[in-house]
């Protein structure tokens, strides 16, 4: 924001003047919201994923965090998918009233013994969020089926297609119970998406970096 005003800020002093041209050559508000005109995609995929969800979730199941085995170390990568579903589930929290949605997505500790809550339970300061199980085994099943199709141009559309086909989920609120699981892949597959891309644009300026050094020792 500052780089933009500095831009569009008129000089107060100095060897110029303002010369007569044409309003055109202004920037306008509507230049800068034109570039943020692909929201109605995003809209539409949110959409069209609840639309598929209806009557694949299943909502007869209390919201408890229940484990049936007891694992001695937790994987790294189990503990990063931890640490992000708390903060998609609080940016979750900040559209919803339901007390029933509330209780199915985070889990009312500031500590959890959960082996992949090691990290979230280092960093915390009674901020972090700890996920429920059912919304964390959700967001484990959408990374792994993101994995075997990240390399494809329709990544978001197969990964959807395998986690609704394969994966079971369970959510206490009857009422909210499609939005919310739309919500949870949509957001999720979207941020892998883009941080997939990023990741990918490093190693390739990496690689080119390391071809110039080459060739100048040619």
């Amino acid at each position: 924001m500052l780089s933009i005003y500095s831009l569009i800020k008129p000089p107060k002093f100095g060897n110029c003047q303002v010369q007569n041209v044409n309003d055109s050559q202004f920037l306008t508000l509507s230049d800068f919201t034109s570039a943020f005109q692909d929201v109605s995609v995003h809209e539409t995929k949110l959409q069209e994923l609840k639309r598929n969800l209806d009557g694949l979730v299943d909502a007869e199941v209390e919201c408890e965090d229940v484990f049936d085995h007891v694992y001695p170390s937790a994987h790294v990568e189990d503990c990063i998918v931890y640490y992000i579903t708390g903060f998609l589930c609080r940016k979750l929290l900040k559209h919803t009233t339901c007390a029933a949605c509330k209780q199915g997505l985070v889990s009312p500790t500031s500590l959890s013994e959960k082996p992949e809550a090691a990290f979230v339970n280092c960093k915390t300061r009674g901020k972090l969020l700890h996920p429920t199980t059912n919304v964390f085994n959700l967001v484990c099943a959408t990374e792994t089926c993101f994995q075997k199709h990240a390399e494809s141009k329709f990544a978001y559309e197969r990964t959807l297609d395998e986690v609704m086909d394969n994966f079971h989920f369970s959510f206490p609120c009857t009422g909210h119970k499609i939005d919310i699981t739309a919500q949870i892949l949509h957001y999720y597959i979207s941020m892998r998406m883009r941080q997939y891309c990023k990741q990918k644009m490093r190693e390739k300026a990496n690689k080119t970096r390391e071809l110039r050094k080459r060739s100048k020792l040619v």
